[in-house]
Order: structure tokens, then C-alpha cells, then sequence
């Protein structure tokens, strides 16, 4: 039979390739991994860590169909029980030797379950297409390039742990030379934290405008993310203004990871700063000044780089970080940003990301331009 649809492959060559691929037993055992952890409570992952191997795999598999079925709207479970019956009870009757009644169920009972699969992956296909239509929207939110400051080499780069993500990288310039660098982590992770985000990020793109300090900028905003975001959800975040030629920066710290200076091969981590934006509408934020010499970094990151777990359920850490920081700290910013990225590679080999991974580093350099 001809192909009917020319830009469409041949199933026979799709199946070729499919067994072609030398991954698949690594990808089922991630996917399988993805499922568990997706699926099973913290609850449940105790029970199986007390049970023995053989005791342990049936129960997993027990928990995962029945948190699978009740997952299905109610006709789906109906449809679902309908056919393993159907399964289950098809054969022959047999009377002195003589087939009495064929029972063929199992076909029927097959194409229920294999219906009830359609079903699932039409739902799964609309979802993935909404979700990637929301990355692209999300993408053109974000910077399309790196700020050009001059006096300053900036890189910051952000990957999701999901098909959209939480955290928020941005800039912009606020006058002839004064800039604003950002990076900031909503608490979850997913649409809904994405959602969160391209608000926070609207917002502080409406006010900047408005606000001479960048202490005042974070309060507003704050007042804003209060009134609008949903209950028990916050971000932190790290606002860095920049004059451009000159040496120091103000830095707003609300409720993120401290950033870290490094001078040389000296690391050490700033001041904590106020509390998470979205927690408390009277929070009040300062500002403090740091000034780096040049060939000094500044490096803003998200929990989701330290927190980046390997198989063993291992975390990368701060004190690996700061390692690596060190040791790459002559490179170019993006040098250094694709190091640690490649590294954290590494760390976790095929472990899945659990959080979205931000990262940003700003480095004085000697080029001229004050004021």
C-alpha cells in the first residue's frame, strides 16, 4: 500500500528506526522513573524503601495502575473495566470434548483499551500543543539576546525543568545609563508558575519607569504580586540596577539565594535581603551597594542549579558551585555559564531535571564609559 499522505513517514521505516536507537532501555528506565516519581506520594516511596525487592515491585505496580485509573475521567474507567473483563473471561466452553460456546471477547476488549489509549493521547497531544504554544509566547518575553552594557559583560541563561518554566531572566534599560538586570524563581513549577512569571515580569516592566529607587520598584511590585497572585504563591528575586561605565551596583534581594561575589579566586556570598515578593504586602526592601573591581563577578543563580539531583538523589550544592565558579573565573561569562551548565550535565547523568536551572553573571571589565 502507497504512502497516501507523501509527508508522512512509512510506518515500516518509523519502526526501523525505533528499534535502530541504541537508548531504549535507558529511556524506558527514565520514563519508568519520571512515572514513579510523578505519580507516588513521599508517603509511598517510604513503604517501598521497607519492603523487600519482590514485595516492593508489586506494590509499585499495584499503586501506579490504580493512581493511573482514577485518573481517567469516569466513562474512560468504564470503558477500561469493560475490557479487562472482556480480556479476562474470553475462551471456549467445552462440553465432553466439544467446543460449546466461543467467547471471542478479548478482541473487543482489546480495541476498548486501545480506544481508551486514543483517547488519552488526543488529550495529551492538545495538552503538549497548548503548552508549546505557551513556551513560544514565553520565549518572545524573554530577552532575545544578552545586554550590551558598557563597562560590563553580562550573560544569564535559563533552562525549564518542564516545557514552560518558572523562572524569569530579564533586562532592560531604564535611562541613557542606568540598566536593570533580573533573575527570579516563582515557587512551583509549570504553567501555572509561568503564568506567575510573565505577570511578575509585566509588572516590573510597567513600574520601572515610575521609580527612581530600586528599593521603591520592589515595593510596589510586591503590593501588586499580593493583590494578584494566588494564595501561598511567591517568588524571590534579585533586581541589580548598573550605571554604565561605572563600578558599582545596586542589588535588591527579595527572598532569593544570596548572590555571589568573586574576586580572583575569593568567593564570598552577599547579605541576606528581604522576604519573597507575594508574601506580605507591607514588606519593605533596601538596596545595598557593591562595588567590583575589574575582572570581578557578580553571580545570581536559582535554588535549581544547587538543588539539581543525580540518580542516587545527590545534589549538586552550593560548595560544588562555588567550586566550579572558582575555577572558571578567568573565562568570559558565557565560558563560564556553559561550563557549570555542562558540568550539572554531567552530575546528574540521566536523572530527570526537577527544577528549572537559572543562571546570571555579570564581570567588570576595563572598557570606558562613564558619564
Amino acid at each position: 500500500m502507497q504512502n497516501s499522505n507523501p509527508e508522512e513517514p512509512r510506518l515500516r521505516d518509523t519502526f526501523k528506526e525505533d528499534f535502530r536507537r541504541k537508548d531504549l532501555f535507558q529511556t524506558l528506565r527514565s520514563e519508568f522513573n519520571e512515572l514513579t516519581q510523578y505519580f507516588l506520594t513521599d508517603k509511598r516511596k517510604a513503604e517501598l524503601e521497607r519492603m523487600s525487592v519482590i514485595k516492593r515491585y508489586f506494590y509499585l505496580f499495584w499503586w501506579l495502575l490504580k493512581t493511573l485509573f482514577l485518573r481517567l475521567t469516569p466513562l474512560r474507567r468504564v470503558l477500561v473495566l469493560i475490557g479487562v473483563v472482556m480480556i479476562g473471561t474470553s475462551g471456549n466452553v467445552v462440553v465432553n470434548d466439544v467446543v460449546f460456546f466461543s467467547n471471542n471477547g478479548h478482541i473487543f476488549g482489546g480495541l476498548i483499551l486501545l480506544y481508551v489509549l486514543m483517547l488519552e493521547l488526543k488529550d495529551k497531544l492538545l495538552a503538549k500543543t497548548e503548552l508549546q504554544e505557551g513556551k513560544a509566547v514565553q520565549k518572545a518575553l524573554m530577552p532575545d539576546s544578552n545586554p550590551e552594557i558598557p563597562g560590563w559583560d553580562v550573560y544569564m541563561n535559563s533552562i525549564p525543568a518542564n516545557d514552560v518554566g518558572g523562572d524569569l531572566i530579564d533586562y532592560f534599560k531604564i535611562d541613557d545609563f542606568r540598566y536593570a538586570v533580573i533573575l527570579g524563581d516563582i515557587s512551583g513549577k509549570g504553567l501555572g508558575a509561568a503564568l506567575m512569571m510573565s505577570k511578575l515580569q509585566s509588572t516590573i516592566r510597567a513600574l520601572y519607569s515610575h521609580f527612581t529607587e530600586p528599593a521603591e520598584l520592589i515595593q510596589a511590585v510586591n503590593k501588586i504580586f499580593c493583590r494578584d497572585s494566588l494564595p501561598h504563591q511567591f517568588a524571590s528575586l534579585v533586581y541589580v540596577e548598573i550605571n554604565a561605565g561605572e563600578d558599582k551596583l545596586k542589588i535588591v534581594n527579595a527572598g532569593h539565594i544570596p548572590p555571589l561575589i568573586i574576586d580572583g579566586k575569593e568567593i564570598h556570598s552577599l547579605a541576606k535581603g528581604g522576604i519573597a515578593i507575594g508574601l506580605s504586602p507591607i514588606s519593605k526592601y533596601e538596596a545595598m551597594e557593591v562595588s567590583l573591581e575589574v575582572g570581578s563577578e557578580l553571580v545570581v543563580y536559582s535554588d535549581g542549579v544547587t538543588e539539581t539531583m543525580n540518580e542516587h538523589h545527590a545534589q549538586f550544592g552550593e560548595e560544588r558551585l562555588k567550586r566550579f565558579l572558582s575555577s572558571y573565573a578567568p573565562l568570559t561569562p558565557s565560558d563560564q555559564v556553559g561550563k557549570i551548565l555542562y558540568n550539572l550535565n554531567v552530575f546528574k547523568g540521566d536523572a530527570p531535571i526537577h527544577d528549572d536551572i537559572s543562571i546570571m553573571i555579570l564581570k567588570k571589565n576595563d572598557s570606558a564609559g562613564k558619564r
